[in-house]
């Protein structure tokens, strides 16, 4: 007997995450399915209540069109439903089946500001880059000196190291 192959993409983490946060922020706006369905509608990308049901139950998959009028429609940033909004900063967020960071460390490199893994050889040139790459002129903040990024205490010291002025987040010791 023969074994065929499955098209089926299984749900990771982040489809997982983002089932949970669009009917949190759902029930957040006091919207049932059916006037989420019709805010959608409303701006373009129409999806039946029956849909939005399915994606809640992690049923049905999300394309990146669907995340952004879901964003709009419930007046939030993509990475509202991407990433946690709940629990603390030290909470372990689930990237792919085997990859795991901190949701504060997930946060800074989603909104562009800093990578997940700093480089060791030139922290400063990778954190550059890093901004300019992931963000358009318009949106860049590098700050080397006067204010530091948000970083971990080890992203400081590293920058520090390689001899670049970061100031001392409040409350880190240091």
């Amino acid at each position: 007997m023969a074994i065929m192959a499955s098209n089926a993409v299984i749900a990771g983490p982040t489809s997982q995450r983002v089932a949970k946060n669009v009917m949190e922020w759902r029930k957040a706006r006091q919207f049932q399915q059916k006037d989420l369905s019709a805010k959608l509608r409303e701006i373009g990308r129409p999806m039946l209540s029956t849909v939005i049901s399915k994606i809640e139950r992690g049923e049905r998959r999300i394309d990146v069109d669907d995340l952004m009028a879901l964003a709009v429609a419930l007046d939030v940033s993509p990475l509202a439903l991407l990433l946690p909004t709940r629990g603390k900063a030290t909470d372990p967020c689930a990237l792919t089946d085997s990859l795991t960071a901190p949701a504060s460390d997930v946060w800074l490199m989603a909104d562009g500001e800093v990578p997940l893994h700093l480089s060791e050889d030139d922290p400063a040139g990778h954190l550059v880059r890093y901004e300019t790459d992931s963000r358009p002129p318009y949106a860049r903040t590098i700050r080397l000196g006067g204010s530091s990024p948000r970083l971990t205490k080890g992203q400081r010291e590293k920058l520090r190291v390689a001899g670049y002025a970061v100031d001392n987040e409040p409350g880190d010791g240091a």
